[in-house]
């Protein structure tokens, strides 16, 4: 997947997807570090832009801690314990 224009693109099959990066970042925060921060989601998604990633981050309701740089985002307690 490809981020292009507020959206998420596959170029195999041209599908675009606004929501793909949550079901990636999930995974990321389950099986890869229970933990991550603008800079890791930057790299794992592949996103050039601190804003876009802010953004992704932001809108899906994650627990965060910090401010600016040392900002970390986790799962919901909610969520965690399931």
């Amino acid at each position: 997947m490809v981020r292009n224009m507020r959206s998420w693109y596959c170029p195999d099959c041209g599908e675009f997807d606004r929501n793909a990066h949550q079901r990636v970042i999930y995974d990321y925060l389950l099986l890869v570090n229970p933990n991550i921060t603008n800079k890791q989601a930057r790299e794992f998604l592949d996103v050039e832009s601190s804003r876009v990633a802010y953004h992704l981050l932001n809108n899906m309701d994650l627990s965060s801690k910090g401010k600016g740089k040392g900002r970390i985002y986790s799962l919901p307690k909610k969520l965690s314990h399931q």
